[in-house]
């Protein structure tokens, strides 16, 4: 799937739908790993990438998964013979982290434990990588709350102008 949106993103800026000077890729969960791995994929790529909830750490999230009932679906459709957990987690391959990141994650996610964006966001400080972290006091993995919605939407307007530039459309 990340091929997918790399390949979708490269068409649109070779179609000119897109500047190559303006792209930041943003998703949540699923997608929000996604806006972190598709750009460690193909550097250079995106200029930013916005990550809620994300999945930053593949081998954490399995042995998170382990509790629940049909882990070993997970694990099925994680596996691949090619690439390792850490080939595939965003926190294992911060070399290739060259775009800045604004992460929101809530306190209280079931889904992806908020210590996956929390460590992500500690090591991406410590490697001195420009990362914006937003942590919401009793967030879960839906932006349930009014207040965190309206937050989580005006860091990435003020995200996107700082680094695009001038007026975000």
């Amino acid at each position: 799937m990340l091929d997918d949106i790399n390949d979708g993103t490269r068409w649109m800026i070779e179609q000119g739908y897109a500047d190559p000077d303006k792209v930041c890729i943003m998703g949540g969960s699923y997608g929000g790993y996604a806006a972190l791995q598709a750009p460690v994929k193909e550097q250079g790529l995106y200029k930013c990438s916005v990550a809620f909830a994300p999945v930053t750490d593949v081998g954490a999230l399995l042995w998170h998964a382990r509790k629940f009932i049909g882990d070993k679906m997970y694990r099925h459709y994680i596996r691949n013979d090619e690439l390792s957990y850490d080939d595939m987690s965003p926190s294992e391959n911060m070399d290739k982290i060259d775009f800045p990141v604004l992460l929101v994650h809530g306190t209280e996610d079931r889904r992806v434990e908020f210590d996956q964006g929390q460590d992500f966001a500690k090591k991406m400080k410590r490697e001195k990588k420009d990362i914006t972290f937003l942590k919401f006091e009793e967030g879960d993995h839906f932006l349930s709350r009014q207040e965190h919605r309206v937050a989580f939407l005006k860091a990435v307007e003020k995200f996107l102008a700082k680094h695009l530039g001038g007026e975000v459309h």
